[in-house]
């Protein structure tokens, strides 16, 4: 869906004019990152040149990027062990979040308490789109926007101007949630420096031009890949095994990977084990 900006009307939306465009593609151009084993020291997170390599982050790779970016601080975000393990991991496949091949510092460090935000922030952005759509999707009545709102509130927001008194309160309330989701979303994209994610036409074979999204980093290239599969009303689900966020392949399909799964199965097991050997 091709989405085009006018001036007409009284609200964001009914400014907006919608035209369905039949194979409409999107192009991801990343910029030239770094990737390779980091260390852990004094809250940050480290990576030396001389030991990382150069690559370019493409298609599928990007939505797991973004997947797991969104999933470092789970199941459980006060445990400092497990995260500072699953931000070397992340690091060793993808890189630091802004510092990439262009920097010539010989090292690269990062606060992991920003790693941590950035990442919690991401995952509910996740969350909350579901919300959203899973409302949407079983059309807007009363008491569908309580979802939205008990996560939210969660966080502490709130939007006073929607009025629970208000006929019309829960379209209006998920209404104003979205809005707050593409904010986040635009925000996300716009990179730490001040560089916005890059638009334009690229063209991919004789005959051929699609869309083109520059992120300037790694971050931004995770809310970019967000935005594409939110735009394209991507059906997201969250694993019941560890938390993180994923496309399914399949309506059935319950975990983000099929090890996953076992490794689930295999826990819950031995809890019942050892909760009958208790009695």
């Amino acid at each position: 869906m091709l989405t085009c900006y006018g001036e007409t009307g009284d609200t964001v939306f009914s400014r907006f004019i919608w035209r369905h465009v039949d194979n409409l593609k999107t192009v991801m151009v990343p910029p030239t990152w770094l990737k390779g084993p980091a260390e852990i020291a004094g809250g940050y997170v480290v990576l030396n040149r001389e030991r990382a390599e150069e690559y370019h982050l493409r298609s599928v790779g990007a939505e797991n990027m973004a997947f797991e970016l969104s999933a470092l601080a789970l199941p459980d975000p006060t445990d400092r062990g497990a995260f500072e393990a699953n931000v070397r991991r992340f690091v060793r496949g993808y890189g630091l979040l802004w510092h990439g091949a262009d920097n010539k510092a010989s090292e690269f460090k990062e606060s992991l308490d920003v790693w941590l935000g950035e990442s919690l922030v991401l995952g509910f952005v996740g969350s909350l789109y579901q919300k959203i759509t899973r409302a949407v999707a079983e059309g807007i009545a009363q008491g569908s926007a309580s979802p939205v709102k008990g996560l939210l509130n969660q966080y502490d927001i709130y939007f006073p101007k929607v009025r629970s008194e208000d006929p019309l309160f829960d379209h209006r309330y998920i209404l104003e949630a979205t809005l707050w989701l593409q904010n986040q979303l635009n925000n996300g994209m716009q990179g730490r420096n001040g560089v916005r994610c890059e638009w334009g036409v690229v063209a991919t074979s004789p005959g051929e031009l699609s869309l083109m999204q520059r992120p300037p980093d790694l971050l931004s290239h995770a809310y970019s890949t967000f935005a594409v599969l939110m735009a394209n009303k991507a059906p997201l689900k969250t694993c019941p095994g560890c938390g993180r966020l994923f496309v399914p392949k399949d309506i059935r399909q319950k975990w983000h990977s099929p090890g996953c799964g076992s490794t689930k199965r295999g826990q819950d097991k031995r809890a019942r084990d050892t909760a009958q050997r208790a009695e």
